[in-house]
């Protein structure tokens, strides 16, 4: 048996790595933001109000993934000369999002439709706008879908090679190029390989259990959202126990959306609820 070395990392880490993986989690963060602020609009005009023809709207997003992404190639490489975009961040962050704001309006949709409409009415009575709806309404409601939106968005960025292979080279280089160098007109060196890979995986698992807290502690919307009226000091009574409170200014009263992280717990809220207002 081989004994156990950490020869591998030890390549791997000599070699510099560090502004591949630096330009790979750029463009997958910032590419991952920029998808979760276009798809949460989208969805909800897909969804809660939804526009004309909806249903073409969405295949329209789908028939984007129809065309093999060699087929594109070409294409894009002309532009980004045209232009001089090559080897430059910025061009991966767009193809990036390009890519995956379809996916992510497809899966920020079908939990935007769970979202019961009393809530959104109670907001527009209470004088909220579209982004305040967004942010403070619907988002806390929908965050399981958000966080599974951000980690596969994230994921097929991280992972992505074809463009970054050809469209960049040494300054916007990112980790699965660099990946590439490890395999050398001298063979394949597997120890190397594989200590790379799993140091370039690393990312990827962190991510994955970071999105991991949303899907445990969610759960659905109808079993564990409440809505009263109450006064400012029930309120932020409520709050002092640990419930999350999303209010809206009605006159002296506020409407307070509250739904707690355990359903066995709900009853418990309904009745402190029921001793403060």
């Amino acid at each position: 048996d081989a004994p156990f070395s950490t020869e591998g990392y030890k390549n791997f880490f000599d070699s510099n790595p560090w502004p591949s993986l630096a330009n790979s989690l750029t463009a997958s963060v910032v590419s991952t933001l920029i998808v979760l602020l276009l798809a949460l609009p989208a969805a909800y005009a897909l969804s809660i109000r939804p526009v004309k023809k909806w249903s073409d709207v969405l295949f329209f997003f789908l028939s984007t993934k129809f065309m093999p992404v060699v087929a594109a190639l070409l294409p894009i490489y002309l532009f980004a000369q045209k232009v001089n975009l090559l080897d430059n961040i910025w061009l991966l962050i767009l193809l990036y999002t390009s890519m995956n704001l379809p996916i992510a309006i497809w899966m920020l949709r079908s939990f935007l439709a769970e979202v019961p409409t009393e809530m959104l009415e109670a907001a527009q009575v209470d004088g909220a706008g579209l982004v305040r709806t967004l942010r403070e309404v619907i988002a806390p409601v929908v965050m399981p879908g958000i966080a599974s939106a951000a980690l596969i968005c994230f994921i097929f960025s991280w992972n992505e090679m074809l463009f970054a292979r050809v469209l960049t080279g040494t300054v916007a280089e990112t980790a699965p190029v660099f990946l590439t160098g490890f395999v050398t007109s001298q063979g394949l060196f597997l120890a190397k390989v594989c200590a790379a890979s799993i140091v370039v995986s690393l990312p990827v698992l962190a991510a994955g259990f970071a999105a991991r807290s949303p899907f445990v502690l969610a759960h659905p919307v109808e079993a564990n959202a409440v809505f009263v009226r109450m006064p400012e000091e029930a309120h932020a009574r409520l709050n002092a126990l640990g419930w999350a409170c999303y209010r809206f200014d009605d006159g002296s009263v506020r409407f307070v959306c509250s739904w707690a992280t355990d359903p066995a717990a709900v009853d418990e809220l309904v009745e402190a609820i029921a001793g403060l207002s």
